[in-house]
């Protein structure tokens, strides 16, 4: 062949891999039952199916349903086949007995001659341990009677008989999953038996004298080895990827080399198709690897951010069923590579000459995500160091002390993985941090709480004794502790005294500077405030205002909002909330 065909060859290559591509992209996107029609009326299913990464075929299988998709399993390869196992037949490190068996009754339903081969001469090691798990074995004797065997036990050649386990379990459906496994078992046995009996039987005593530890431990390693090819490191080296790393010791790291072999245009089956549609978003990840010209530089690092997703996936103890739960992790990915990149912007002294482009290509995504997430981990690390030794802790008060906002913010800090505390304001209550900011906005209510612990602990605060009163914050008891001074009710006393409906009135004659709605507390109260702080925590009220003023512009405000449209006469105690009211 001359150069001038080879070349057009190729091209016309490149052109039916972009042609494939596309269809597999439409298809993913497609409803279930059209999904599966496009695949059976394509001219070459097999081919089609087979041209999917396993991870998208797997999603696939789960969007048009297992039991429906059993004519898309008939045309998978083996190699997609063991993906489907190794991701479903697995509990941690234990093979989970009937999620392999629905499995494995799936493959056979969906072409029979071919599992029996696939079992026979790919499966063998998986399959020994099942019949291990699920049969009992008896080899009769010559002279021997099949009655003296015990009930249950069947042959097909009068000399190995076999009895079926009671399936393991305590579950409703226990009836239902035995009768699936045996129907399973007979029907699986009986193919093998005819394939190669002689082997049959070699199969069956070897499974009888199996040390099931030994050979689970073997099967979960080789199991670790062909995730591991897909990006899907055991957890115990995937979850390396939460290490806290600094900008600057980032940039001490060894560059990665970046081989650029794949033509510009091609596709790879590392780079599952749902992936690349969940890289659409406007942050600074997805800008900075826009920016890069080099094609084959830009298909490599789409790559490794496909290997990233899947080292989060095993690191997170996620199956990766719909695209859904497949979004979730592209997202983290995605937002903690954005702002480990800001980070570095702001950190990293000659960032002039390094664009962010340069960084990408120069340090492997899984180093950069880690700055990202170690951005998180140092507010979690503020958090929970102040937390041991707050006075809050101390005294025995629970989080729920710090009110809605604080506890929530300090709740998802204190979670092994941080979260930020989103308060549904994007449906959820807590999710992954997204942006630089919102760490930031998480470590400015961390010191807000810290400072009024301080201030607390300084005024020599303690909490009621009495429990006759509402739900105690930080709030309603330095409020009342300053009420009860300001009222005469508890003069050098540490512990607020609840007050009562007539007390409360007397205040919030005094509170108030003007006739208009709302109204607005003076400033004359607020300076009486201020002053009572300073004096009982022998600071100066500078020193207050610099570290407290806006939290405490803030506390007055929500007296405002809670107080300032309600009459007097109508103050009613049962819903009073930023003081403690006697019942």
């Amino acid at each position: 062949m001359n150069k001038k065909n080879y070349k057009q060859k190729r091209e016309l290559v490149r052109s039916e891999d972009s042609k494939l591509a596309d269809l597999r992209r439409e298809i993913l996107v497609e409803d279930p039952e059209k999904a599966l029609g496009t695949i059976l009326d394509h001219p070459f299913p097999v081919t089609l199916v087979q041209s999917f990464t396993p991870e998208d075929l797997y999603i696939l299988i789960h969007r048009i349903g297992p039991d429906d998709a059993l004519p898309v399993l008939a045309l998978a390869s083996n190699r997609q086949w063991q993906y489907v196992i190794d991701m479903e037949a697995w509990q941690g490190d234990q093979i989970d007995n009937h999620s392999l068996t629905e499995w494995f009754n799936r493959l056979l339903q969906a072409d029979p001659d071919r599992f029996g081969h696939w079992i026979f001469n790919q499966q063998i090691d998986t399959f020994r341990f099942y019949l291990f798990k699920n049969i009992e074995l008896r080899i009769r004797q010559h002279d021997q009677d099949p009655s003296e065997l015990g009930p249950d036990f069947f042959s097909d050649d009068e000399t190995f008989y076999i009895r079926f386990q009671p399936f393991a379990g305590d579950t409703p459906d226990k009836e239902k999953f035995q009768q699936l496994r045996d129907q399973f078992l007979t029907d699986v046995l009986r193919r093998i038996s005819v394939l190669d009996h002689i082997k049959f039987q070699g199969l069956l005593l070897e499974a009888d004298s199996l040390i099931p530890a030994e050979a689970e431990e073997e099967l979960y390693r080789l199991r670790n080895i062909r995730l591991a090819e897909q990006g899907l490191l055991p957890y115990e080296e995937a979850v390396g990827i939460y290490q806290h790393l600094s900008v600057e010791n980032l940039f001490t790291r060894q560059p990665k080399s970046i081989r650029t072999s794949h033509p510009p245009g091609t596709t790879s089956e590392l780079v599952p198709v749902i992936s690349q549609q969940q890289l659409e978003s406007d942050n600074l990840f997805i800008r900075t690897l826009e920016q890069i010209q080099d094609q084959a530089v830009f298909f490599w690092l789409q790559s490794e951010f496909a290997g990233l997703c899947n080292q989060i996936i095993s690191a997170d103890k996620v199956k990766i069923r719909d695209q859904a739960v497949l979004a979730e992790v592209v997202v983290k990915a995605r937002d903690y590579l954005a702002i480990a990149l800001e980070k570095i912007t702001l950190e990293y002294p000659g960032r002039q000459k390094w664009p962010l482009e340069k960084v990408l290509q120069t340090f492997l995504l899984v180093d950069i995500f880690r700055v990202g997430y170690g951005c998180a981990l140092e507010v979690k690390w503020d958090a929970e160091k102040w937390v041991r030794n707050s006075w809050f802790r101390k005294n025995g008060l629970p989080l729920s002390f710090w009110d809605e906002y604080w506890l929530g913010v300090l709740g998802g800090l204190l979670l092994k993985k941080p979260l930020f505390f989103d308060n549904f304001a994007t449906g959820v209550i807590y999710r992954e941090f997204s942006s630089l900011e919102e760490i930031k906005n998480t470590a400015l209510a961390v010191q807000g709480a810290m400072a009024f612990d301080d201030l607390l602990a300084l005024l020599e605060a303690r909490p009621p004794i009495d429990q006759h009163y509402g739900h105690l914050t930080y709030k309603n008891l330095l409020l009342t502790l300053w009420a009860d001074h300001y009222l005469g009710l508890a003069t050098g006393k540490h512990r607020p005294v609840a007050l009562k409906p007539a007390h409360l009135q007397s205040l919030y004659r005094d509170l108030w500077t003007g006739s208009d709605r709302p109204r607005k507390i003076g400033n004359e109260i607020k300076t009486v405030f201020l002053d009572w702080l300073a004096d009982r925590a022998v600071l100066a009220p500078e020193a207050i205002s610099r570290r407290l003023g806006h939290l405490l512009e803030d506390l007055f405000n929500e007296i405002e909002a809670e107080l300032g449209t309600v009459d007097q006469d109508n103050l009613d105690p049962r819903f009073i909330t930023l003081f403690l009211m006697a019942k």
